[in-house]
C-alpha cells in the first residue's frame, strides 16, 4: 500500500512540474523596426517579450509592431485598429493576413508606404525561416494595398531603409 501511494505521490508530482515548465511562456528577445522621427529610415526596437506556450514568434514580432514604439523618437509603421489574422511560412515566404485597417486606415504618401511595409518585412526576415513576405488584406492579395508599391508578389528584406547608426 505505501509503495502504490508513494507511485502515485511522484507521477503527481512529476505531472505538476511538466505542467508548469510546458505551460508557461517563454520570454524572448525580438527586433523589431518603426519609422524614426523624420520617416526617412526604419530603427530597431529590441523588446523582451513573453511568448505564450504554442504561439510563433512570427505572431508575437508582428503584434509588437501592431502595439507601436516604446521609444519617444521613433513613429509607428502599423495603421490603428489593423488585426493580424493569420500567418504561415511556405518554402521562406511568409504569407501574412491583415484585417482591412491595414488599408482602410493607412495615413497615406510613398514615405508612409515604404516604412509601413519593410517595417513587417524587415522585422519578419529577422527570423531566418522567413527569406520574403506576401501581403494579404482578409484573405486577398492586392496589386498594389496603398496605391505606390507592388504587393502582388513576396517582397524582401530592405536593409538600405534601416537607419545608419543601426545597419
Amino acid at each position: 500500500m505505501k509503495k502504490w501511494l508513494l507511485l502515485v505521490v511522484t507521477l503527481v508530482v512529476v505531472a505538476i512540474g511538466y505542467w508548469y515548465m510546458v505551460g508557461r511562456p517563454t520570454v524572448v528577445n525580438l527586433t523589431i523596426y518603426f519609422g524614426d522621427e523624420n520617416a526617412e529610415f526604419l530603427e530597431p526596437e529590441v523588446r523582451s517579450v513573453s511568448v505564450p506556450p504554442g504561439e510563433s514568434l512570427l505572431v508575437a514580432a508582428i503584434n509588437e509592431l501592431i502595439k507601436g514604439p516604446i521609444e519617444p523618437n521613433h513613429a509607428p509603421t502599423i495603421p490603428s485598429g489593423t488585426r493580424l489574422l493569420g500567418i504561415k511560412v511556405k518554402d521562406g515566404i511568409a504569407w501574412v493576413d491583415f484585417s482591412t485597417e491595414i488599408k482602410t486606415n493607412h495615413w497615406g504618401g510613398s514615405a508612409g508606404e515604404l516604412l509601413t511595409t519593410f517595417s513587417l518585412v524587415n522585422t519578419l526576415t529577422e527570423f531566418p525561416e522567413v527569406k520574403a513576405v506576401q501581403f494579404l488584406v482578409a484573405g486577398e492579395i492586392y496589386d498594389s494595398i496603398w496605391g505606390h508599391g507592388i504587393t502582388n508578389e513576396p517582397i524582401s528584406r530592405q536593409p538600405d531603409l534601416i537607419g545608419p547608426n543601426f545597419r
